[in-house]
């Protein structure tokens, strides 16, 4: 893709992971600090004392020799999932550590892409997803993993599998995939573009959400009370293919609407009321563990599950989840967010290469339909087909600014000698401009 093929040099990609690890790692670690110093004053009970102890004294398991007294640095190198999970500092935090080790995977499968041969990064790329589901398979079948998790991971299963990212990069992988067949619009990116007719599109729709939601809730038998438990060949396939079959499905759908074939589901996902919302998932997800368990060490009775108290504490622990991470964005996050951008600025300031007559915010958008809206500053818009270079269309409509911006001078122009006839006609001598 050309966005792709523009990135230049080694910096960039230096950058990148420079940005990343100061995107994550301040406020990640002011949660730390929180969840160790402080998290222990916000509840009491008879069972607070066990929250405390897995705080400070053991992992999330509660019966190892970590927590955040020990390993607390493994969280800030994003190394954490390669602890047991007994001995973890804030357990749910092994995914920022896949999500960061992944991206790393994914600089240089990127820089092989782009800077040395696109062939050999696509095959690099494909060869680490296979030995990915083979590392997976080989570990299922070997333990006889199953995919029953009434009663909780069976003995390593956490350590082994659910954790690691050899077992887990799989869909980010399929993720990168689907990006630079969105970028050339080749393999089932084409398939979407070329495919006419609407009730072939919704047939596909169709068949992706069937997919998705089989990978999530086809276990929901096995895990029932006394249900007979799968045979080890379906546990080895659903456990190393599912969440990669789940990311297949959902890049058709990303593919349709990013392409214009999915009107309705692009209507509802680009809704203005996501927006604040996903700026808030991250500190949510730091945050709802704490939320949780200050809630739940510190109940005083038993609780009897049933379909609607759960309903009731689902909805009130997302609410205060979604407060807690408004206020730490506004106190932490965004100030944190401000000093970066201060810090990587002068590394990334681009030199002006030609001077600008006027001082105007220019914004280029291109759609799918191969038009070029120019929207100006002063709120003004301008429409053109975009047949010529991008340097010439921008020149052509810098002149038509030049001239209108020529009219409006002219017009003050003779604004001001109007009122300069009128003072003079009273007798107050005025010195035109």
């Amino acid at each position: 893709p050309k966005s792709v093929e523009k990135v230049r040099g080694v910096g960039v990609f230096v950058l990148a992971l420079v940005h990343r690890y100061l995107r994550l790692t301040p406020v990640y670690a002011l949660m730390i600090a929180f969840h160790y110093h402080f998290a222990s004053y916000l509840g009491t009970g008879p069972r607070w004392p066990m929250f405390v102890r897995c705080a400070k004294e053991t992992g999330l398991g509660g019966e190892g020799e970590g927590g955040c007294g020990r390993t607390w640095w493994t969280n800030l190198l994003y190394i954490n999932n390669f602890w047991p999970m007994g001995e973890m500092c804030a357990g749910w935090g092994w995914y920022l550590a896949n999500d960061f080790q992944f991206f790393v995977v994914g600089l240089v499968l990127l820089f092989v892409y782009t800077k040395m041969n696109k062939k050999l990064g696509v095959l690099l790329g494909g060869v680490t997803l296979i030995a990915s589901w083979g590392v997976t398979a080989q570990i299922v079948w070997t333990n006889k993993y199953s995919t029953t998790f009434a009663n909780g991971f069976e003995g390593n299963q956490f350590d082994d599998i659910y954790d690691k990212p050899w077992t887990r990069i799989g869909p980010y992988l399929i993720g990168m995939g689907y990006g630079l067949l969105l970028g050339s619009q080749s393999g089932v990116c084409a398939l979407v573009k070329h495919t006419r007719s609407v009730y072939v599109r919704w047939l596909y729709h169709l068949l992706s959400g069937i997919g998705m939601l089989a990978c999530v809730f086809v276990t929901y038998l096995c895990n029932q009370k006394d249900a007979t438990p799968w045979p080890l060949w379906a546990d080895t396939l659903y456990l190393t293919f599912s969440r990669s079959v789940w990311v297949a499905c959902m890049g058709w759908v990303v593919c349709a609407c990013a392409l214009g074939h999915a009107p309705v589901t692009n209507y509802l996902m680009s809704l203005p009321m996501w927006q604040p919302l996903g700026k808030l998932t991250y500190l949510a997800y730091l945050l709802h563990p704490i939320v949780m368990f200050v809630f739940y060490f510190s109940l005083r009775v038993h609780d009897y599950y049933y379909d609607g108290l759960l309903t009731v504490y689902f909805v009130g622990l997302l609410f205060l989840s979604v407060l807690s991470a408004l206020v730490a964005s506004l106190l932490f996050e965004m100030p944190i967010a401000n000093l970066e951008k201060l810090l990587l600025e002068p590394l990334t300031r681009k030199k002006q290469t030609q001077k600008q007559d006027w001082p105007m915010a220019v914004d280029v958008r291109v759609t799918h339909t191969q038009q070029t809206s120019v929207g100006v500053g002063s709120g003004l818009g301008v429409s053109a087909a975009s047949t010529k270079a991008p340097d010439s269309l921008q020149t052509s409509q810098s002149s038509g600014w030049v001239k209108q911006a020529s009219g409006w001078m002219q017009g003050a122009s003779g604004w001001v000698k109007k009122a300069d006839t009128r003072m003079t006609n009273k007798g107050t001598h005025v010195v035109g401009a």
